[in-house]
């Protein structure tokens, strides 16, 4: 993904300083589920699943940075400190196909688009880099930095922004075919379009009453239609290895 952002900081000395950060991330997309059925001895698809998925975040880094207090052009220095994120979401699509059995000359094919955005539960992580600053002129200075960000962070809430349910009656021995009403997010039921995620499930979390296919391509029964259903939590890592690159300006 791409990560930017503008710092502030104070040295109380040549070798000591303090850095806040505020940063935005936008991740790349990434394949989350990928699922095909094909018939026993035909390879006929019978369905599938395929979800990508992508986080915007915004976070602030309020940092320690030591250096050796060096005179020359470069100086290095190590920083470390919090990653506190603000704001973010989680981003997920999923496109699904399905063919159901009606009769002996009869079946249902149901092609569905969903996106949906997870809202996360406020969490602390920590960041710290090593690098090296280049002293341009006695106020511009280029710094090349390796930065390890460790920032798990678990879903909260959900909710389907977007939700399309198309189906058609073939027959088999034709090849026609027949439109079957299709669904919108309007018609989706409150538990079908929002979930607030818990630690663990009980008989008392409104969890559905029968099998869940995973693109919904099915009406799904909860035990209350008329409330957000329940699901566990997960967790995702906006953090990782890399480099920045970028200029401080001294005041």
């Amino acid at each position: 993904g791409m990560r930017g952002g503008i710092s502030g900081g104070y040295n109380f000395n040549r070798y000591i300083a303090v850095e806040l950060t505020a940063n935005y991330y936008h991740s790349a997309k990434n394949l989350m589920t990928h699922q095909v059925t094909n018939q026993a001895g035909t390879g006929t698809l019978l369905g599938s699943v395929e979800s990508h998925g992508f986080v915007n975040a915004i976070d602030l880094a309020p940092s320690i940075v030591i250096s050796p207090g060096l005179q020359g052009k470069f100086n290095p220095y190590v920083r470390f400190g919090a990653a506190v994120p603000i704001w973010g979401r989680l981003h997920i699509e999923t496109d699904g196909y399905k063919v159901s059995s009606l009769s002996a000359t009869q079946v249902l094919q149901t092609t569905v688009h969903r996106k949906e955005e997870i809202k996360p539960n406020a969490t602390i992580g920590f960041q710290g880099a090593l690098g090296v600053n280049y002293k341009a002129t006695k106020t511009l200075s280029i710094f090349l930095e390796t930065e390890y960000r460790n920032v798990p962070v678990g879903s909260k809430s959900k909710e389907v922004t977007s939700y399309n349910e198309t189906s058609n009656i073939i027959n088999t021995s034709t090849g026609a075919s027949t439109p079957y009403p299709s669904r919108g997010l309007n018609d989706l039921s409150t538990a079908e379009r929002y979930t607030d995620y818990k630690t663990t499930l009980d008989q008392s979390s409104n969890t559905p009453t029968g099998a869940v296919d995973p693109a919904h391509l099915t009406q799904t029964q909860y035990k209350n239609n008329n409330s957000p259903s329940n699901d566990l939590r997960s967790f995702i890592n906006i953090g990782g290895l890399g480099l920045n690159l970028g200029v401080k300006v001294k005041i």
